[in-house]
């Protein structure tokens, strides 16, 4: 007897594999963002100078890449936790190409107003 469906090669197993990895980038920001947080018990010129770092346009490309890592394992840990109860997925196909729709226009509507915050340049 068969409880769950599993996971085969292919689309779905894809997607986990990005799940995992997203979840362990975020992880590593948490430590990341701990640590920058340590340097304000070092005193306030080690902080400042890290903090003076965080406005180069590199750190933009690296936040942007983690509102993506976000969107991403939010909504693509909804569609595993569908998968795994047996809720409302048949194919794997359609429902991650959903999750990528999903994220980009997430992103879209996220990023503009940053870029705008950071840049000065009004985009819309």
């Amino acid at each position: 007897m068969k409880i769950t469906k599993g996971y085969h090669k292919g689309t779905g197993m894809i997607f986990r594999y990005l799940h995992m990895i997203t979840g362990v980038t975020l992880l590593s920001y948490i430590v990341i963002n701990a640590m920058i947080m340590l340097l304000l018990t070092l005193g306030e010129e080690k902080f400042d100078s890290v903090m003076s770092l965080m406005h180069s346009p590199y750190v933009l490309i690296l936040e942007m890449l983690l509102l993506l890592a976000v969107l991403f394992h939010t909504l693509n840990g909804i569609r595993i936790l569908f998968f795994d109860v047996g809720l409302w997925i048949e194919d794997q196909k359609d429902i991650a190409y959903t999750v990528i729709v999903f994220v980009i226009i997430l992103f879209l509507i996220m990023f503009i107003p940053i870029f705008e915050q950071f840049t000065g340049i009004i985009l819309f």
